[in-house]
Formats: C-alpha cells, sequence, structure tokens
C-alpha cells in the first residue's frame, strides 16, 4: 500500500490532475470516522453520513429518477 504525505486541503487539488474530483468538497477521515460519522479533515468536522445511516434513502432516490 502507498504512504502518501498530502495535506488535507490538498488532496482534491492531486486528485483532478488524474480523474474527476467534482462533487462533496471533503476529504473523509477513514481513521477518525465512527460509524454513521464521517470525519472531514479538510475543514475539521464530524458530519453525519445519511446515506450509510439509512440505505432506504439511496432506494428512494434511484425510484424517484
Amino acid at each position: 500500500m502507498y504512504n502518501l504525505q498530502v495535506s488535507p486541503t490538498d488532496v482534491q487539488a492531486s486528485l483532478r490532475k488524474h480523474v474527476l474530483a467534482d462533487g462533496f468538497d471533503l476529504t473523509f477521515d477513514m481513521e477518525k470516522s465512527k460509524g454513521v460519522y464521517i470525519y472531514d479533515s479538510k475543514h475539521d468536522r464530524t458530519l453525519l453520513d445519511f446515506l450509510h445511516a439509512s440505505p432506504r434513502c439511496l432506494w428512494v432516490i434511484i425510484t424517484l429518477k
């Protein structure tokens, strides 16, 4: 596995060089995230992950399309 040293504020800029990186403005930290809470290292905040907390929401979104 790679051990890259990239600051949380530079992750999206690095990704944009190689892939389409549109979407949420956050840097997901797997080590600090717990259960249904996502830790965003870029903005130093904890967010509630509604999509994975309630997978049925995804089913509703797909059905409504």
